[in-house]
Protein backbone atom coordinates (compact mmCIF):
# COMPACT_ATOMS: atom_id res chain seq x y z
CA UNK A 1 0.00 0.00 0.00
CA UNK A 2 1.57 3.37 -0.94
CA UNK A 3 1.14 6.49 1.07
CA UNK A 4 -1.28 7.45 -1.79
CA UNK A 5 -3.14 4.86 -0.50
CA UNK A 6 -3.17 5.42 2.94
CA UNK A 7 -4.46 9.04 2.41
CA UNK A 8 -6.75 8.14 -0.07
CA UNK A 9 -8.56 5.43 2.42
CA UNK A 10 -9.11 8.42 5.24
CA UNK A 11 -10.26 10.44 2.74
CA UNK A 12 -12.90 7.71 1.32
CA UNK A 13 -14.22 7.36 5.13
CA UNK A 14 -14.84 10.92 4.34
CA UNK A 15 -16.60 11.03 1.33
CA UNK A 16 -18.51 7.43 1.76
CA UNK A 17 -18.62 6.94 4.96
CA UNK A 18 -21.51 4.14 4.69
CA UNK A 19 -19.49 2.29 1.93
CA UNK A 20 -18.76 -0.72 3.97
CA UNK A 21 -15.75 -2.50 2.25
CA UNK A 22 -17.23 -5.94 4.40
CA UNK A 23 -20.68 -5.75 3.55
CA UNK A 24 -20.20 -7.84 0.29
CA UNK A 25 -17.83 -8.59 -2.99
CA UNK A 26 -19.88 -5.31 -4.64
CA UNK A 27 -19.02 -3.16 -1.86
CA UNK A 28 -15.43 -3.91 -1.67
CA UNK A 29 -15.50 -3.41 -6.07
CA UNK A 30 -16.52 -0.25 -4.67
CA UNK A 31 -14.78 0.81 -2.18
CA UNK A 32 -11.58 -0.62 -4.15
CA UNK A 33 -12.22 1.99 -7.06
CA UNK A 34 -13.07 4.39 -4.45
CA UNK A 35 -9.50 4.31 -3.07
CA UNK A 36 -8.11 3.81 -6.57
CA UNK A 37 -9.43 6.84 -8.05
CA UNK A 38 -8.66 9.23 -4.76
CA UNK A 39 -5.23 7.85 -4.75
CA UNK A 40 -4.45 8.20 -8.56
CA UNK A 41 -6.26 12.00 -8.08
CA UNK A 42 -4.07 12.87 -5.03
CA UNK A 43 -0.91 11.49 -7.16
CA UNK A 44 -1.63 13.48 -10.11
CA UNK A 45 -2.01 16.90 -7.92
CA UNK A 46 1.36 16.12 -6.24
CA UNK A 47 3.26 15.72 -9.23
CA UNK A 48 2.13 18.99 -11.17
CA UNK A 49 2.81 20.85 -7.52
CA UNK A 50 6.52 19.58 -8.10
CA UNK A 51 5.98 21.15 -11.64
CA UNK A 52 5.49 17.86 -13.21
CA UNK A 53 3.50 18.71 -17.03
CA UNK A 54 2.94 15.12 -17.70
CA UNK A 55 1.96 13.47 -14.67
CA UNK A 56 -0.67 11.94 -16.44
CA UNK A 57 1.94 9.95 -18.23
CA UNK A 58 3.93 9.24 -15.19
CA UNK A 59 1.58 7.87 -13.36
CA UNK A 60 0.69 5.42 -16.11
CA UNK A 61 4.38 4.76 -15.98
CA UNK A 62 4.05 4.01 -12.61
CA UNK A 63 1.33 2.10 -12.10
CA UNK A 64 1.32 -0.13 -15.35
CA UNK A 65 -2.27 1.53 -16.39
CA UNK A 66 -2.62 2.85 -19.98
CA UNK A 67 -2.62 6.85 -20.39
CA UNK A 68 -6.09 6.63 -21.26
CA UNK A 69 -7.39 4.77 -17.58
CA UNK A 70 -5.56 7.63 -15.78
CA UNK A 71 -7.47 10.11 -17.56
CA UNK A 72 -10.54 8.62 -17.31
CA UNK A 73 -9.63 7.88 -13.46
CA UNK A 74 -9.30 11.61 -13.16
CA UNK A 75 -12.31 12.62 -15.06
CA UNK A 76 -14.49 10.49 -12.21
CA UNK A 77 -12.58 11.90 -9.63
CA UNK A 78 -13.59 15.07 -10.64
CA UNK A 79 -17.08 13.88 -11.81
CA UNK A 80 -18.54 11.38 -9.48
CA UNK A 81 -16.59 12.40 -6.18
CA UNK A 82 -16.13 16.44 -6.35
CA UNK A 83 -12.28 15.99 -6.04
CA UNK A 84 -10.28 18.94 -7.64
CA UNK A 85 -7.46 17.80 -9.49
CA UNK A 86 -4.97 20.37 -11.18
CA UNK A 87 -5.18 20.15 -15.16
CA UNK A 88 -1.84 21.84 -15.83
CA UNK A 89 0.74 22.78 -13.00
CA UNK A 90 0.38 26.67 -12.14
CA UNK A 91 3.89 27.48 -13.50
CA UNK A 92 7.12 26.70 -12.62
CA UNK A 93 7.52 25.86 -8.81
CA UNK A 94 10.97 26.50 -6.43
CA UNK A 95 10.23 22.33 -5.72
CA UNK A 96 10.78 21.76 -9.19
CA UNK A 97 13.45 24.46 -9.69
CA UNK A 98 15.08 23.25 -6.99
CA UNK A 99 15.02 19.49 -8.26
CA UNK A 100 16.37 20.78 -11.65
CA UNK A 101 19.92 22.94 -9.83
CA UNK A 102 19.89 19.75 -7.37
CA UNK A 103 20.23 17.38 -10.47
CA UNK A 104 22.88 19.49 -12.09
CA UNK A 105 24.93 20.04 -8.88
CA UNK A 106 25.63 16.06 -8.86
CA UNK A 107 26.51 16.61 -12.63
CA UNK A 108 29.88 17.80 -13.87
CA UNK A 109 27.91 19.79 -16.72
CA UNK A 110 28.53 23.48 -16.83
CA UNK A 111 26.42 26.17 -16.34
CA UNK A 112 25.24 26.27 -19.55
CA UNK A 113 23.60 22.95 -19.34
CA UNK A 114 21.52 24.33 -15.93
CA UNK A 115 20.50 27.92 -18.01
CA UNK A 116 19.43 25.42 -20.65
CA UNK A 117 17.35 22.80 -18.67
CA UNK A 118 15.54 25.52 -16.37
CA UNK A 119 14.50 27.41 -19.90
CA UNK A 120 13.02 24.14 -20.99
CA UNK A 121 11.17 23.63 -17.83
CA UNK A 122 9.66 27.01 -18.19
CA UNK A 123 11.69 29.07 -15.46
CA UNK A 124 12.51 32.58 -16.69
CA UNK A 125 15.93 33.35 -17.36
CA UNK A 126 16.96 37.38 -17.86
CA UNK A 127 19.12 38.09 -20.54
CA UNK A 128 21.82 39.48 -18.39
CA UNK A 129 21.97 36.13 -16.74
CA UNK A 130 22.95 33.61 -19.51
Amino acid sequence: MTDYDVIATERARKLRPDLDPTAGPGAARSHRALIRTLSVAHECNDLRDTGVRNAVTVIAQRRGMSHSTVSMILHRARTDYGVTVVDSPSGPSLAGALRIVSDWYRSSEGRDVLIEDLTAAGYPIPEDAR
